[in-house]
C-alpha cells in the first residue's frame, strides 16, 4: 500500500499548484485501488470458500525448490511493506533520486502490522485446535442436496453486480465489443485500407497505367510550386 499512498500524496500535491485536473487522477487512482481490491475476491472464494477437487485431496506437498522461491517473496513483500521507508526507500531509492523526498502526510503501519499478525495468530489457534482433536468432515449442502461439481458456485459470479450497475453496464458491453481494445482497432483501420488497395490494385494493366499517370500529374504540381 505504501506505493498507492505516495501516488496519492503526489496527486494531492498538484492540487496546490492551481491546476484542476489533480481531482481527476485521484479518482481514477481510487478507482484502481477499488478494482484491485474486486480482483482478489475471485482469489479469496478460490483458497476458502470453494470446494478442493478430489484429484487434489491425496496430493504431497511440492519440493522444497518449488515453495522456496514463493517464500522468499512472500517475506521480501512483507518486509518491503512494513518498513517501505527504512529498506526500500532509504536504501535504493533515495540514493538512484539524489535528492530528498519530503511526504506531506505519513501513515503508521504499526497498528495494522499488529492487526495482521494478530490474525495470523488466531489462525495458527485455530489450525492447532483443529489437528489436536479429530474434527468430523462432511460434504456441503445446497438447498438440502449435496454438493456436486456442477453446483459449485464460480468467483466469477462476484463481479455479475458490477456488471449489471447502470453506468458501467454500457462500458462493459463496449469493453465486450473490443471497443477499448486498442489492437482490435488499429487492426480494423489497416484491414479497411487493405480492401481499398486490393480494389485499386486489380491486377488489370490499363488501372495501373492511369495510377501512373495520375502519381506523375501530381508529382509535376507539387514541383512546379516549389520551382
Amino acid at each position: 500500500f505504501v506505493s498507492k499512498w505516495l501516488v496519492y500524496q503526489g496527486v494531492i500535491e498538484m492540487g496546490k499548484t492551481g491546476g484542476r485536473s489533480w481531482v481527476i487522477w485521484l479518482v481514477a487512482a481510487i478507482f484502481g485501488s477499488a478494482l484491485t481490491l474486486a480482483s482478489f475476491m475471485k482469489l479469496i472464494h478460490a483458497t476458502f470458500l470453494g470446494q478442493c477437487p478430489r484429484s487434489l485431496e491425496k496430493k504431497d506437498e511440492v519440493s522444497f525448490f518449488m515453495w522456496l522461491p514463493m517464500a522468499v517473496l512472500a517475506f521480501l513483500c512483507v518486509v518491503f511493506g512494513v518498513f517501505a521507508h527504512r529498506i526500500p526507500l532509504r536504501l535504493f531509492i533515495y540514493p538512484s533520486m539524489g535528492t530528498d523526498v519530503a511526504y506531506p502526510g505519513v501513515w503508521d503501519s504499526s497498528l495494522s502490522s499488529g492487526l495482521i499478525v494478530a490474525g495470523i495468530l488466531v489462525g495458527l489457534i485455530i489450525y492447532a485446535a483443529g489437528s489436536i482433536r479429530k474434527l468430523r468432515v462432511d460434504e456441503p449442502f445446497i438447498g438440502g442436496e449435496r454438493m456436486t461439481e456442477d453446483m459449485r458456485l464460480s468467483g466469477v459470479t462476484f463481479y455479475k453486480t458490477i456488471e449489471d450497475l447502470p453506468l458501467l453496464a454500457r462500458i462493459y458491453k463496449w469493453a465486450g465489443k473490443g471497443i477499448f481494445d486498442i489492437y482490435d482497432q488499429l487492426s480494423r483501420v489497416v484491414f479497411f485500407f487493405n480492401g481499398l488497395l486490393k480494389q485499386l490494385h486489380n491486377g488489370v494493366l490499363p488501372t495501373y497505367l492511369a495510377w501512373c499517370l495520375i502519381g506523375a500529374i501530381v508529382l509535376f504540381a507539387v514541383f512546379r510550386q516549389s520551382w
